[in-house]
């Protein structure tokens, strides 16, 4: 556990820097995840709806 800790105070320490095109592609990855994540559940949703009205 010592050795983690004097990893992360080292004060040589510094998070890389990403590029604007690096960070924007990033994002635009983050939220296709996210939106493909809300469609699932929704279509899910859907489904689930329908299946209880079959009932």
């Amino acid at each position: 556990m010592d050795a983690f800790m004097d990893a992360v105070n080292d004060s040589q320490y510094a998070p890389s820097r990403s590029s604007r095109a690096e960070t924007l592609q990033a994002r635009r990855r983050l939220e296709t995840l996210l939106e493909e994540r809300r469609l699932q559940r929704a279509i899910e949703d859907d489904w689930n709806l329908d299946d209880e009205e079959d009932e």
